[in-house]
């Protein structure tokens, strides 16, 4: 839990407030009657977003930002109704932890804006709610009223049953998302929800072959889970703890590969233009045939190319790497 977070969140939620009073003139304050407003709102933005992509002027970073604030709003009326805190991904992607469940309201709210998802908050909100409650109060029966179940206990049990089929449907389908992120957190989806289904599990199975590690293992922690502990685990995966979290040394890169190459490169360049200059710039002494002298005349030339290009080949892998941190934290284009 990281305190900073949650007072950063904190505060872009009091700044989607005061936006939201001051830009549109609605009021939003922190209870589930305000949902179909902050659903108005993100309305608003996703037809601003359709405009702007037929004018050729569409911003991934200005979505994400807006994102960001009224997502950063979702997840503090979540945490009003039901605790929990909010965490940072190893790629600085903000996600909400509740009772051991994990969601991303931020990406929500991404995909909304950019018609990834037809699904409105109200919705959202009420998928979430069979996580938190998976069966309503006046269904958990006491030894006194065991033997009388109801036509409407019946009744909200099935609702509740088809809601929760409805939401593994839907994970099932983000599992086929060509983003990495999108079925990273179908699989932890999945990993959390108090049952899933065959075609669930057949899903997971064959996200095993994802090109993503982090997506491999996230499916392997929901079989895990799911199935029995004699299920075969997939290379250097840890078997859940009590709690059902993996506690896992490694982090989510972000695929940063190519960064990381084009580093190893650019060594390899700094270290063989220092050689090469060294190596050129011993050069015979003129009048003393066994006598060399070192020349930086000759190999200054050698250490400028080694420099300029490895430097060049360094600012490119930076460059690669903030590129896919934006898109790993709110692009969901896979946080």
């Amino acid at each position: 839990m990281s305190a900073s977070t949650n007072d950063e969140m904190k505060q872009a939620a009091e700044y989607a407030v005061k936006v939201a009073k001051d830009k549109f003139g609605l009021e939003l304050d922190y209870s589930e009657d305000s949902l179909p407003v902050l659903d108005k709102l993100i309305a608003q933005a996703s037809q601003q977003y359709r405009d702007q992509v037929g004018e050729g002027k569409a911003s991934q970073n200005a979505v994400y930002q807006t994102a960001t604030i009224w997502g950063s709003y979702l997840g503090e009326v979540m945490r009003r109704k039901w605790g929990g805190e909010w965490e940072v991904e190893s790629d600085a992607k903000r996600y909400l932890l509740v009772n051991g469940n994990t969601y991303f309201p931020t990406s929500f709210i991404y995909q909304r804006i950019t018609d990834e998802i037809q699904e409105n908050i109200e919705q959202y909100i009420a998928e979430i709610a069979t996580k938190q409650s998976p069966l309503p109060a006046d269904l958990v029966q006491t030894p006194t009223d065991q033997p009388n179940t109801t036509m409407t206990d019946t009744k909200k049990g099935r609702e509740n049953s088809a809601r929760l089929t409805r939401h593994i449907e839907k994970q099932i389908n983000m599992l086929q998302s060509p983003n990495a992120n999108t079925r990273y957190e179908a699989c932890e989806n999945l990993r959390v929800s108090p049952t899933i289904t065959p075609e669930a599990i057949q899903a997971l199975q064959n996200v095993l072959n994802d090109p993503d590690r982090d997506v491999v293992e996230a499916a392997q922690d929901a079989l895990n889970l799911h199935l029995s502990s004699n299920m075969p685990r997939h290379e250097d995966q840890k078997m859940p703890d009590e709690s059902g979290r993996i506690k896992s040394n490694e982090k989510r890169t972000g695929g940063n590969g190519y960064a990381t190459a084009l580093r190893v490169i650019a060594v390899v360049i700094f270290l063989g233009g220092l050689v090469t200059g060294l190596e050129i710039g011993n050069v015979p002494i003129p009048g003393y045939s066994a006598l060399t002298g070192f020349s930086f005349t000759s190999a200054i030339p050698y250490w400028a190319i080694a420099i300029i290009s490895g430097t060049l080949l360094l600012g490119f892998a930076e460059i690669i790497t903030l590129l896919q941190k934006i898109v790993d934290s709110g692009n969901n284009k896979p946080t």
